[in-house]
């Protein structure tokens, strides 16, 4: 296993980025969090997110931040700070304000999509989090980041020969993550740590993004010539 970057090289590219009910801490050069910390409250019954659309951080450079071209169906916006956690507030404006943020793009991380949706790990430990302190009624604070090594492969190395993304974004992806929870019950501070590794995910998706080999005399084209040749229009 490669070793993890230095920690005060960490802290010398650090920038704390405080939102509604959580903070992200962001590495420069990594162009992702370092870790974020959010005070969840899913006691409460609530409406679910809206899940608005995904957005850059205005205060800090763009080439600071994850490059949203490398996002597709293989490889998400990993949510840091979930918003399910943080989708709370005593009035709905307050809701909304946290449920926005979370999506702003400094709380994302490149996971793969066997590893952030329905039945991955990461998809399963917050779920697990959400179900355990459901009946606390109470609030908890969560940590979590990515676990920088040293030979995190590049975005670049991963594309897909097809991909339309940018190269050279410098962006590599992590393939292991981390996960604190603390909460109070009855008088007593408790935690629960937890690594989580897409490592394996990683090997088996090869190529990022859609991509897949054609037989023999199957000639790829174009929608202008498919257009041109049948007389349909596809809109774009």
């Amino acid at each position: 296993m490669s070793p993890p970057e230095s920690a005060t090289r960490i802290a010398r590219c650090a920038t704390d980025l405080p939102f509604k009910h959580f903070t992200d801490c962001m590495h420069a050069e990594r162009r992702l969090p370092v870790f974020a910390v959010n005070v969840a409250d899913i006691g409460r019954p609530k409406a679910m997110p809206a899940w608005p659309g995904w957005a850059l951080d205005q205060r800090i450079a763009e080439d600071e931040q994850p490059d949203g071209s490398i996002f597709s169906n293989d490889l998400h916006r990993g949510h840091m700070a979930a918003c399910e956690y943080i989708y709370w507030g005593k009035t709905e404006a307050e809701r909304k304000r946290a449920d926005t943020h979370s999506f702003i793009l400094t709380n994302a991380c490149p996971q793969l999509s066997s590893f952030n949706s329905a039945g991955g790990e990461w998809w399963a430990v917050e779920r697990a989090i959400m179900k355990a302190l459901k009946g606390l009624h109470s609030r908890c604070n969560v940590f979590m980041g990515p676990a920088f090594r040293t030979r995190d492969l590049r975005f670049d190395a991963l594309r897909s020969e097809r991909s339309t993304a940018t190269r050279g974004t410098g962006i590599r992806i992590p393939t292991r993550f981390w996960k604190v929870v603390v909460w109070v019950e009855d008088g007593e501070l408790y935690y629960r740590a937890f690594f989580l590794d897409q490592a394996d995910e990683l090997r088996e998706a090869g190529d990022l993004e859609f991509d897949f080999e054609t037989h023999d005399g199957v000639t790829e084209t174009t929608l202008w010539a498919i257009a041109k040749a049948t007389g349909l229009r596809f809109g774009f």
